[in-house]
């Protein structure tokens, strides 16, 4: 008996991506999602291309923080550079950075920069009036001498490495504060520590022995002449008198080694010609006294209502009348905060040494403390409220007309004009992580900030965790800028240890990752984003990977395709309408049931086609495909032909 003969033919299903979506480490992730990808952006979605370029402006150096204000800022080492200018000498390290007025304030040195004249100083202030030349009067205070900087350096030594023989060789460091003089016994030093030349820093004030004996001291106002060998002074300064030689450190001499460069500078009893004004004081500053001993008194804080020479004018009558013998110090203080930043013309700031949220005097970044609303009227003063929340502050921003006060699992909210009708609201939200203060930036009016779980979009109620995409990955350490209507974030991996810069299109809502580097700080110059990173300052314009043009490497892997059957797939081809410039070159991996990836297609033909790729054929559960390259290119969609046999 003969039967029918059937014929037997499988069909063939297509499906199709058109719109390409970002990273999605989760297991919800939708068709087209990316599961990896480095080097790719979504500016022009819903295709998929390469990331915008990166040109070296400056090449890596001792560059450890960056800002811009009408030119870029940063500090190399120990020198602040306003654009390609050295304008002033600070710590090595992190800094914080916000302006008022013309002044551009760091800390935590408590520097200033006026960007109009370019002067460079203190935001604090610091006069000590040596024993025996203050006289009070009822509202004044004059002094007959200051202690003076005779204004001229002398290199005393250079040491670029110790033998081991000296490697127990200590100096002595001491505070500026500690030099005192007395008629009697001249000049004296107080309060000093021992420790190793390698634990200086700029600005250190030390002694230093005249040999490689531990202990020899090089200064020492008991000594009447000196003959150490290190310096090389001119004969007419051998003989102390009334002099005392204050030596700090300037510059490391070859930080391979133990080195430092040491200065020293001259200074005097006698009478001076230095006056306030030199040492910064000005008219209505919040001043302290202290150190008063015939007149204790008169040791208080009151406002400066005029600055005459030597001569300091108060706002009100308040002192004993008479001569002072005690050794008098006139301050204007600044806190100590950590974190800064301005609003309403003012600089404002958090420490969390006293856990306090302070405000400068209007338009005056080197006034705290001023609360005389009589004298000054209340718009002009300074404000300083403490909080009682658990945790330290990690950091704080300016947001519309309001100041945001962040610690990691709260936010203080100040609202207000002035001080007399400011008030701070506290919040339990998701707060900014400690160490991640440099990710908070506004893009389109959203605050976008990381916090411990996650990056987190704000709008002023409760924050918006958008980063739940990105999975389980714990980060860290993030820095953050922003170009056009992405946000660029910096950040480290706590699994490991490596670093992702990852961008958020405030417009698409994709995340995408850009690099595998470390950036350290952002600042947009003129719509231009800047990056520090450890290689060096780029600019993120132009197509180029670096100054010598160089095409950029990319890779994008998509998330497994399982075409939500359970039933095994034969997949016979891939269709990519897929553009590449001149110079790139793209292959295609593919990959079945989590296995090893193979590569299964190679072009470096230019100009716009449909590629029709070729599989060699399977039967698989899920697929998997991975495009990378290297340049210019532009994936329009991708179609993925395949049938569907049995379960097993």
């Amino acid at each position: 008996m003969y039967l029918p003969r059937l014929s037997i033919s499988e069909r063939k299903h297509q499906k199709q991506n058109i719109q390409f979506g970002g990273l999605d480490r989760t297991q919800a992730y939708s068709e087209g999602a990316l599961s990896d990808a480095v080097g790719v952006s979504a500016r022009q979605w819903p295709c998929l291309t390469a990331r915008t370029g990166r040109t070296r402006t400056r090449e890596a150096a001792d560059c450890s923080a960056l800002f811009a204000w009408g030119k870029l800022i940063r500090v190399e080492g120990a020198q602040l550079f306003c654009g390609d200018d050295s304008v002033g000498a600070v710590e090595p390290g992190k800094k914080q950075f916000a302006v008022v007025n013309t002044k551009l304030c760091i800390f935590p040195d408590k520097k200033y920069l006026d960007l109009t004249t370019k002067e460079f100083g203190d935001l604090e202030a610091r006069a000590q009036l040596v024993e025996n030349t203050v006289t009070f009067t009822k509202d004044a205070l004059e002094v007959t001498s200051l202690r003076r900087v005779m204004g001229k350096r002398y290199q005393c030594m250079n040491v670029t490495s110790f033998s081991d023989d000296h490697k127990t060789l200590k100096v002595k460091r001491y505070r500026e504060e500690n030099i005192s003089w007395s008629a009697e016994g001249g000049w004296s030093l107080t309060g000093m520590e021992e420790v190793m030349p390698e634990s200086l820093k700029v600005g250190d004030c030390v002694m230093l022995p005249k040999s490689s004996t531990r202990g020899d001291r090089w200064i020492d106002h008991t000594r009447k002449t000196y003959n150490g060998k290190l310096t090389p002074y001119a004969t007419e300064y051998d003989s102390w008198g009334d002099y005392a030689y204050v030596l700090g450190v300037d510059s490391w001499a070859d930080t391979t080694h133990v080195g430092v460069t040491v200065f020293a500078e001259r200074r005097n009893a006698g009478a001076s010609n230095v006056t306030f004004t030199d040492r910064g004081f000005k008219a209505g500053d919040a001043v302290t006294l202290s150190g008063c001993v015939t007149h204790k008194e008169n040791d208080r804080s009151i406002l400066v209502k005029e600055v005459t020479g030597t001569r300091l004018v108060f706002d009100s009558p308040v002192f004993q009348e008479g001569a002072e013998a005690g050794t008098v110090t006139v301050r204007r203080i600044v806190p100590d905060l950590d974190f800064i930043c301005e609003s309403g013309n003012r600089l404002w700031g958090v420490s969390n040494k006293d856990k306090t949220i302070y405000a400068s005097a209007l338009g005056d970044p080197t006034n705290f403390y001023i609360y005389d609303g009589v004298t000054v009227g209340n718009s002009m003063l300074s404000y300083a409220v403490p909080v009682g929340t658990d945790g330290d502050f990690t950091a704080i921003c300016a947001y519309g007309s309001n100041v945001l006060c962040w610690k990691e699992q709260c936010l203080h909210k100040v609202l207000g004009t002035m001080p007399a009708n400011y008030e701070v609201f506290t919040y339990q939200i998701a707060g900014v992580q400690a160490g991640s203060e440099e990710s908070l930036e506004i893009v389109n009016e959203v605050l976008y900030y990381k916090g411990r779980e996650g990056v987190y979009a704000y709008t002023g109620s409760t924050p918006k965790l958008i980063s739940a995409k990105l999975g389980l990955t714990d980060y860290g350490q993030a820095a953050a800028g922003h170009v056009g209507r992405s946000y660029l974030i910096s950040m480290k991996r706590a699994d490991t240890g490596t670093w992702e810069t990852l961008s958020f299109g405030a417009d698409t809502g994709l995340w995408l990752k850009e690099s595998e580097e470390q950036t350290l700080a952002f600042a947009n110059l003129d719509g231009v984003l800047y990056s520090l990173t450890p290689e060096g300052i780029f600019c993120h314009s132009g197509e180029a990977d670096g100054a010598e043009g160089k095409p950029i490497p990319w890779s994008a892997t998509f998330a497994p395709f399982t075409e939500t059957v359970h039933n095994k797939k034969g997949y016979s081809r891939l269709l990519l309408r897929l553009e590449l410039e001149e110079g790139a070159w793209a292959e295609v991996d593919v990959a079945a049931d989590n296995g090893p990836f193979q590569t299964v297609w190679t072009a470096h033909a230019p100009g716009p086609v449909t590629q029709v790729i070729p599989i060699r054929p399977g039967r698989c559960d899920s697929f998997q495909v991975r495009l990378r390259g290297k340049g210019k290119f532009l994936l329009r969609s991708m179609v993925r032909e395949f049938t569907v046999g049995s379960v097993w």
